[in-house]
């Protein structure tokens, strides 16, 4: 188990705005123990005050599983695997699936077997215990159900889409089926695209489901319109029945031979759907883009591209996207370079400043895909695979200035500062372990510690570090800002 130490850092979003985030260093959600797997992660917020963090993830390979951990003061529990019964999930890669959402104590897990039927798990005390699979839907002879989206409303209902394609993986489209009795029993298919044009979707990509305010269902996928692969979202005003409202939320015009296997993500604000979306059309750079939806008016930007966390990344792709309680916009994606992959971010005042700026999330290991993100509060949680661990990393990323610890509140002391090659570390408590970091988040020292002085302070050599502002922390707990003369 790892605790979560804090940073502060500050980046511009505009050239007349400054905006303050707190990003917790990359913690392995399995204290990087591979054994559990680290494949396709989600993060969901769950509990009677909807405020805790519960992370879901898959290990694929000869001993497939789900697992899942829980965040409780700073600590992830051990992970627990997900009952299954007798049922062997098709765990795939991405955010093909599998799925999970919550209603309070209640997790809801969504999973596939390819050319069975969509499955339903069920836990009632926050993962605790599960009940057994119920297969939600179940295709007629010759069809195939796969890469299930799961979301619950206000009402407790449980509504899994899905892309209901033939054997050959054509003929596809959008479907969608409902449970008002916790995942117990679920209604008949309702068709999601009826509306949209072609009437035909992309049969290997991911969509999305979210759930309104007022319980609007809003659903997102890639559609193929003899060819065009463009993002829709379709939205149903009467709890799922009909999905009479359709908008074309991508004016790229893709047109590809084949499906791409990488649809929408999108987040319902206040009156606005922020959709991002990967693409690879003539006039476009093959990254990540975006598009608002004017709920009131039915109108949609023209895609604007979402930054480059660095220069010298060669694309984009697998975004995800999140709005908090004051309506801050952020979206997490994949960075590739020539060798390896890193985590950004761009995290704006609303959502159409999503494109201003980009960050990097973690560039320690140089080997992250494929996030997740969520909010509670104001706060925003993002999850991704790391290769070089083979485990999943966590972190938490904070505009609200109020939230920043003050440093006064210190259990520990630090000078001289500014100091140019050492700096002294003394508190009453005794120092297990201290770790430094740059304004950007990046490791530059960590150090276990089994001797201090005599009048228990501690003597750091920071000679290697370049100039600039710091950030100390001890024990994985108290920080200290100081700056390298």
């Amino acid at each position: 188990m790892k605790t979560l130490s804090v940073l502060l850092f500050s980046f511009f979003l505009s050239t007349v705005s400054v905006c303050q985030f707190i990003l917790t260093p990359p913690v392995s959600v399995t204290n990087e123990d591979d054994s559990y797997g680290f494949r396709s992660p989600k993060v969901i917020s769950y509990g009677e005050n909807n405020d805790q963090v519960m992370v879901f993830w898959s290990r694929t390979g000869s001993e497939q599983a789900m697992f899942i951990s829980t965040l409780t003061n700073g600590e992830f529990s051990t992970a627990s695997p997900v009952p299954i019964g007798n049922q062997q999930p098709n765990l795939w890669s991405g955010n093909l699936g599998p799925g999970i959402a919550s209603f309070g104590n209640h997790i809801y897990i969504t999973f596939e077997v390819y050319g069975s039927a969509v499955y339903c798990v069920h836990s009632g005390d926050g993962g605790i215990s599960w009940e057994e699979p119920v297969a939600a839907f179940t295709p007629s002879i010759g069809r195939f159900a796969t890469i299930p989206n799961i979301a619950v409303d206000n009402l407790g209902s449980v509504y899994i889409a899905y892309v209901n394609t033939n054997s050959a993986e054509e003929d596809a489209h959008y479907g969608l089926v409902k449970s008002n009795n916790e995942g117990l029993e679920f209604s008949d298919e309702i068709l999601v695209n009826e509306n949209v044009q072609s009437n035909e979707v992309c049969e290997c990509c991911n969509g999305n489901i979210e759930i309104g305010a007022n319980n609007e269902v809003y659903v997102g996928f890639r559609n193929n319109n003899n060819n065009m692969r463009d993002c829709w979202i379709v939205k149903s005003s009467d709890l799922g029945s009909t999905f009479d409202e359709v908008y074309d939320v991508d004016n790229t015009n893709w047109v590809l031979n084949g499906c791409p296997s990488n649809g929408p993500d999108f987040t319902v604000t206040d009156g606005e759907v922020a959709t991002v979306f990967f693409t690879g059309a003539n006039n476009f750079d093959n990254d990540v883009y975006f598009t608002v939806l004017d709920s009131a008016s039915g109108d949609v930007s023209a895609a604007q591209s979402v930054r480059l966390a660095n220069e010298e990344s060669i694309g984009q792709n697998s975004a995800r996207i999140a709005s908090n309680a004051q309506g801050e916009v952020m979206v997490v994606f994949q960075e590739s370079f020539q060798f390896g992959q890193n985590i950004g971010f761009s995290l704006a005042q609303n959502s159409y400043e999503i494109g201003l700026a980009s960050h990097v999330l973690n560039d320690s290991t140089g080997n992250q895909r494929q996030p997740d993100v969520m909010a509670i509060g104001n706060v925003f949680h993002v999850v991704y695979e790391d290769f070089s661990s083979g485990t999943v990393f966590y972190h938490t990323v904070n505009s609200d200035p109020n939230s920043v610890l003050e440093e006064e509140n210190s259990k520990f002391l630090v000078y001289p500062n500014p100091s140019g090659s050492f700096i002294q570390l003394k508190g009453a408590e005794k120092v297990f372990n201290y770790k430094i970091f740059s304004s950007q988040g990046k490791s530059m020292l960590e150090k276990a510690v089994t001797k201090s002085g005599n009048d228990g302070a501690l003597t750091i050599d920071i000679s290697t570090l370049n100039s600039g502002i710091y950030y100390l922390s001890v024990n994985d707990a108290s920080y200290m800002k100081f700056v390298k003369e």
